[in-house]
């Protein structure tokens, strides 16, 4: 092609290194789809979603993203995630449930942890994320468009089945052993000094891979 658009300087990078691309044909315009994370945030509102499903404004807000994997992977580390939450105060969590998921799994931990939560498939997953403390998930792409939104992933992976990003300098936080996930629970949602570098790792991710989130993404694109 005489020119191709890339989201981001990774993938120029990557396409000049490996693909043999001319500088030249190169632009880095953004991801377009993240223009609608950017125009829909100015119309969302913490106090509006808790309102709508009826949560204690004044709790922190953890979002599961769940994803059509084996029910035994989901129930080890759903399981895990139920039980650090209930027993960190101020806190609520909402289940984002994968349109092929099943809900039943959730309910049935649920009940034997006695432990509550909001269940929700069809709400809109952007407004989710953009009220979001923390956001949660064992295998998903939602934990990138968190990562966009500039939330604090946390990536559930007891059994060690799926890796995202190496350990070293991740944008993620990766949870390997259930000891570890109240603390990172905690941390995240204080601010712990020991977890800010994780802030900036995950910035410099967003930039090298998506460019700016600024809204001129589709923009870019039919400029070039």
């Amino acid at each position: 092609p005489d020119k191709t658009a890339v989201f981001g300087d990774y993938y120029r990078d990557l396409l000049i290194k490996t693909g043999n691309y001319s500088k030249d044909s190169l632009v880095v315009t953004g991801q377009p789809r993240t223009d609608i994370f950017f125009e829909n945030k100015k119309t969302y509102s913490k106090r509006a979603l808790y309102s709508k499903l009826g949560l204690d404004s004044s709790k922190k807000l953890v979002v599961f993203a769940s994803q059509p994997i084996k029910e035994e992977e989901s129930k080890v580390n759903f399981t895990a995630l139920a039980r650090a939450l209930k027993g960190i105060k101020n806190t609520e969590l909402i289940i984002k449930l994968h349109p092929n998921d099943k809900e039943e799994l959730y309910r049935k931990i649920l009940a034997e942890l006695k432990y509550n939560c909001t269940i929700t498939r069809d709400i809109d997953l952007y407004e989710l994320l953009f009220c979001s403390d923390i956001v949660a998930s064992i295998y998903s792409t939602v934990m990138l468009e968190a990562l966009i939104m500039d939330k604090p992933v946390i990536q559930l992976n007891l059994l060690e089945k799926y890796s995202l990003f190496p350990k070293l300098n991740s944008p993620i936080v990766q949870i390997t052993k259930e000891s570890e996930l109240g603390i990172a629970i905690n941390g995240l949602l204080s601010n712990n000094a020991k977890l800010k570098k994780n802030d900036e790792i995950r910035k410099k991710f967003v930039l090298e891979h998506y460019n700016h989130i600024d809204g001129n993404a589709t923009k870019r694109f039919l400029k070039l």
